[in-house]
C-alpha cells in the first residue's frame, strides 16, 4: 500500500457525519479483497448511512478501528497460478456472507458482502447457497 494512503488511514478522525463515514467506507471498500470478512466488519458503519440517523457508539467505534487496523497491516495474499487447483470456502453469518479463495492453502483473495434484511431471516441452508452462487459469480 501507499505510504502517503497508509498515513491517511492511520490518521483519519473519527467521523462526524454521513459524508465523513461515505468517504472512509470509499477508501477501505477499494481494499476489501484483502481483508477477511470486511462485510462483516464494516457492517455497523455501513447502517450509519441509512436515513434513520446519525448515532456514533461503541460498535461503530469498534468497526472503524478494526477496519484501520486491517488497513495497515500488511496482506498475506498469494498472486494466483492458474496452472494449479484453486479452493473455495464460504460461509454464511447472521449478517453476512464470506469466502476464501485458496490456493496450496495460502488466501490469493476474499469476499464478504453484507446480507440484506430479507436474506438475514432465510433459512441457514438458503444462506449457504446463496453465499456459494455469489462467489461463483464473482470469481
Amino acid at each position: 500500500m501507499d505510504p502517503k494512503k497508509l498515513m491517511a488511514v492511520t490518521e483519519w478522525p473519527i467521523p462526524k457525519t454521513q459524508k465523513q463515514v461515505r468517504a472512509f467506507l470509499g477508501l477501505t471498500g477499494y481494499y476489501r479483497c484483502f481483508i477477511q470478512g470486511y462485510a462483516t466488519i464494516a457492517a455497523p458503519l455501513t447502517d450509519l448511512l441509512q436515513k434513520d440517523g446519525f448515532k456514533w457508539e461503541e460498535k461503530e467505534q469498534q468497526a472503524f478501528t478494526c477496519l484501520k487496523q486491517h488497513l495497515s497491516s500488511n496482506p498475506i495474499l498469494r498472486l494466483p497460478d492458474f496452472e494449479e487447483t484453486f479452493v473455495v470456502e464460504s460461509d454464511a453469518s447472521g449478517e453476512g456472507i464470506g469466502a476464501v479463495l485458496l490456493q496450496k492453502e495460502r488466501s490469493v483473495s476474499y469476499f464478504s458482502r453484507k446480507l440484506s434484511p430479507r436474506m438475514c431471516v432465510a433459512a441457514t441452508y438458503q444462506k449457504e447457497r446463496y453465499a456459494i452462487v455469489e462467489v461463483v459469480y464473482k470469481w
